[in-house]
């Protein structure tokens, strides 16, 4: 059982908030009776709440009492002593109390937020100095305790960590703050940013301690049950979640250099490891059973993968800008970009899943009319035709496009967040891997048995190999990525005969004869880094499309 504050402290604590006399006389009347909400509430506040949330609550309080100190229950004659606790609405519109638990945890996941907001703070003041540290040591507390132990970078060989970072980590850090790209800084500034960083340990070692009292505490006035206190536990966890997430995480310093290279450096990964096993299944290790199902049954060869992969890695930094962005926009509070669920603002699980939907239909309009656009105009046809060099495209063809498309195609990653409160992780992941895996999907220039595509919704693999083979300036046909709808508007549907693999198939083609007639090129070049420097004797860029 946790020890009750003095009425005295709180009469002082409700006095220091009444400065601007805006708490109701009321309270201090509850507190000289020892109300369990208000000594609830000073408890929080002494944990670190700053006074508006204090006043705020003292007034949410009152509200429900009157002057007297007491009021009717159920329409009852007899009076209840006023124990003021704050209501909330219920699901049927009636008035129901807040236990004191629920009220703490509520208060408390708000200093956590708080805390969090303080703690970005402090990695974007420092990481002018150290950005690479951010990457290095992404606890917070440890980030702050590192910065208090070691202060200017130039210091880290001798800083002692022990009790903060393991051995290896350590190394590393040590490491990086000898070749690190920061800035330098005053001593006058190290000291603010290390005070900064004493306040977000002595804020979070006094939070945690407050929780911790409360966890299985129960006063004499009102038992804590066991629904209250898991009720505490999960508004502690939505607090971590909403102040949590990938690309939060990685933006935490607020340098946009920084975030900006890491997002391009995950886009490589993710880029490599989806083209990379479809096109080793499919095209490095070939075989009758998959061919059968290649629109085009000519393997291309590896001079032309390797020119893929080259024009998809030189305009990537364009494709990661915006998200880029967008997170710094954020962290500077332009913008409406957020990471995780937070169900006390609204963003919940169910609102992820509308803006998903909503994300993916209105991103695969965009990326059609773009596209169809690309095709019907002269300027944006002038930039787009670089991506129809490859007539018989591979894997690594999905974004093999210049920097002005590049750009253009991911823009919705920053238009978005300026327009609704949208969920960056959500939007990185959509793009980077569910798009970008679709669009390898689409690139392999092989068809799937159980997506015909005769079928009326989804473009298939056969729609773009088509599209790569036949859709030059002013012949836009099957622009669209995933939802057949936009071309079928458009009148952009190919209009003479199909021949898909299901119909070659029925036409009596793709015979184990034909398939052993098929060159098999060797891939093996690609990783020789010779043959990316000057290319076998007879190497050169496929023709260009007019």
């Amino acid at each position: 059982m946790s020890k009750q504050p003095s009425k005295d402290k709180i009469l002082e604590a409700v006095a220091f908030a009444d400065e601007d006399g805006v708490v109701p006389p009321v309270i201090a009347q509850l507190a000289a009776e020892g109300n369990q909400q208000v000594a609830a509430a000073y408890e929080v506040y002494v944990a670190g709440c700053d006074k508006k949330d204090f006043v705020d609550t003292l007034c949410r309080i009152a509200v429900i009492v009157p002057e007297d100190g007491a009021r009717e229950h159920n329409g009852a004659s007899e009076p209840v002593s006023a124990l003021g606790e704050p209501l909330a609405a219920a699901g049927d519109g009636t008035a129901v109390p807040e236990s004191p638990a629920a009220m703490r945890a509520s208060l408390s996941a708000k200093l956590a937020t708080e805390i969090k907001t303080y703690a970005s703070r402090a990695r974007e003041w420092y990481g002018w100095h150290f950005p690479e540290m951010s990457l290095i040591v992404p606890d917070d507390v440890a980030y702050s305790s590192v910065v208090i132990a070691m202060g200017d970078r130039a210091n880290a060989a001798t800083a002692d960590f022990t009790g903060i970072l393991d051995e290896s980590t350590a190394a590393l850090l040590r490491s990086a703050a000898v070749n690190s790209m920061g800035t330098e800084l005053g001593e006058t500034d190290v000291e603010t940013i290390k005070g900064l960083c004493r306040q977000i340990l002595d804020l979070t070692k006094r939070t945690r301690a407050h929780a911790a009292a409360h966890a299985t505490a129960a006063t004499p006035h009102q038992p804590q049950t066991e629904t209250e206190t898991e009720a505490a536990v999960s508004l502690a966890i939505t607090a971590t979640i909403t102040s949590s997430g990938m690309l939060c995480e990685i933006s935490a310093t607020s340098n946009f250099v920084v975030t900006w290279l890491v997002l391009t450096i995950l886009g490589v990964v993710a880029q490599f490891v989806l083209s990379g096993i479809p096109f080793w299944l499919l095209y490095v290790r070939p075989s009758y059973a998959t061919w059968r199902w290649k629109t085009n049954g000519k393997y291309p060869s590896a001079w032309h993968v390797r020119n893929e992969i080259v024009e998809m890695l030189r305009s990537l930094w364009a494709a990661t800008m915006c998200p880029a962005l967008a997170l710094w926009m954020s962290q500077h509070g332009m913008g409406q970009a957020y990471c995780g669920v937070s169900p006390a603002s609204g963003l919940t699980v169910g609102y992820l899943a509308v803006t998903t939907v909503a994300v993916v239909v209105i991103s695969d309009y965009y990326e059609f009319l773009y596209h169809w656009c690309g095709h019907r105009f002269s300027a944006m046809w002038s930039v787009h035709k670089s991506h129809h060099i490859y007539a018989n495209p591979s894997p690594f063809a999905v974004i093999a496009d210049e920097a002005p498309d590049q750009f253009m195609r991911s823009l919705p990653l920053l238009v978005f967040p300026l327009v609704i409160p949208i969920n960056m992780d959500m939007m990185f992941i959509m793009y980077s891997v569910i798009f970008y895996g679709y669009g390898t999907y689409l690139h392999t220039g092989f068809e799937l048995p159980f997506l015909s595509a005769h079928n009326p919704l989804i473009n298939t693999s056969y729609h773009h190999h088509l599209h790569h083979a036949l859709s030059i300036k002013n012949k836009p046909y099957h622009t669209g990525f995933a939802i057949k709808l936009w071309d079928n508007i458009f009148g952009s549907v190919y209009p003479k005969a199909c021949f898909c693999v299901v119909c070659q198939h029925a036409a009596g083609k793709r015979t184990r004869a034909e398939y052993d007639a098929v060159v098999k090129p060797s891939y093996a070049p690609l990783l020789s880094p010779s043959f990316w420097l000057h290319g076998p004797p007879d190497a050169g860029l496929p023709a260009k499309a007019e």
